[in-house]
């Protein structure tokens, strides 16, 4: 599981460009995912080949949620974080709602199934997008509300490359936020 949440936190490190946004969401994943495993125990099932590869789809599937709300905070226009955590909600907070049911519903169905593997799924399926839902909508908003970065905070750029390589020159300042190829000119002599 550690190695599953440290490449989370390494695409999500990539996507997002900000070392605090991908470290909130990381935190509400490995809660998604606690939730999952804790689920398993009070169900009073054992680890076996079905919890197993339960635990590994669905690890997949409770990303989505999160990974929506770090991208529409990360492109946020609004330098407050207060405001940043709003437009989250705002611009992604329906199709969120939308798809959590939508997958809830799913589950619902493969719970009343005789098959124990499928019922297993559904059960986990249901619990997975049900926690990834709460907390995505709930524990990472109020995450970034409280310590979300602002302006320039916890830039991957300011953070590591502009201490390294240096500012940019003045023609390269419109390439900076659109694409990192100003790094390939920076560096190539």
């Amino acid at each position: 599981m550690c190695t599953s949440i440290l490449f989370a936190w390494i695409v999500l490190l990539i996507a997002t460009k900000n070392f605090i946004i991908s470290l909130h969401a990381v935190f509400t994943l490995s809660l998604v995912i606690t939730t999952i495993m804790a689920s398993i125990k009070l169900q009073g099932w054992a680890l076996g080949v079905a919890e197993s590869i339960g635990l590994i789809i669905f690890t997949g599937l409770s990303v989505d949620y999160v990974v929506h709300m770090c991208h529409s905070y990360s492109e946020a226009v609004f330098e407050s974080r207060k405001k940043k955590t709003d437009s989250c909600f705002e611009n992604i907070g329906t199709t969120i709602i939308n798809g959590a049911v939508t997958s809830f519903a799913a589950g619902c169905f493969l719970y009343f199934c005789q098959m124990t593997l499928l019922h297993k799924f559904g059960v986990m399926m249901m619990v997975t997008i049900a926690s990834a839902f709460l907390y995505s909508m709930m524990v990472y908003p109020a995450l970034c509300y409280k310590w979300g970065p602002e302006g320039k905070q916890g830039d991957f750029y300011y953070t590591i490359v502009r201490p390294i390589i240096g500012d940019i020159d003045e023609q390269d300042q419109d390439a900076v936020p659109q694409s990192s190829n100003f790094l390939i000119k920076k560096l190539s002599p």
